[in-house]
């Protein structure tokens, strides 16, 4: 599973990526499950957002304020807890591989 795994994400990131052998195959999969379920919510919310890039994952519990006026970079995650308010004149703009933590307000 581990290299299944990994070549996946080195297709979806365009470059090499290795996970570390020590990491149990139960947590692997853990994270696995984790990170789907957040993508399929960043599928749901893309298509409302004024720009995003490839890959996005939403955690749960996210609230996002005028989603026409926001653009995200690819492969960024917003996780558990999170609010954006959008609201602007020419929109907010987050860039690629953005991370915003838990309980975190924008």
């Amino acid at each position: 599973m581990r290299g299944l795994v990994e070549k996946l994400i080195s297709k979806l990131r365009g470059c090499e990526y290795h996970i570390d052998k020590d990491l149990p195959t139960a947590q692997l999969f853990e994270n696995v499950f984790t990170r789907g379920i957040m993508a399929c919510r960043g599928f749901l919310i893309k298509p409302f957002l004024k720009k995003s890039g490839t890959l996005l994952f939403v955690g749960k519990r996210v609230k996002i304020r005028c989603k026409g006026h926001l653009s995200i970079g690819a492969s960024s995650t917003i996780h558990d807890n999170c609010y954006i308010n959008a609201l602007c004149r020419r929109g907010a703009s987050i860039g690629d591989l953005f991370v915003l933590g838990r309980n975190s307000t924008i």
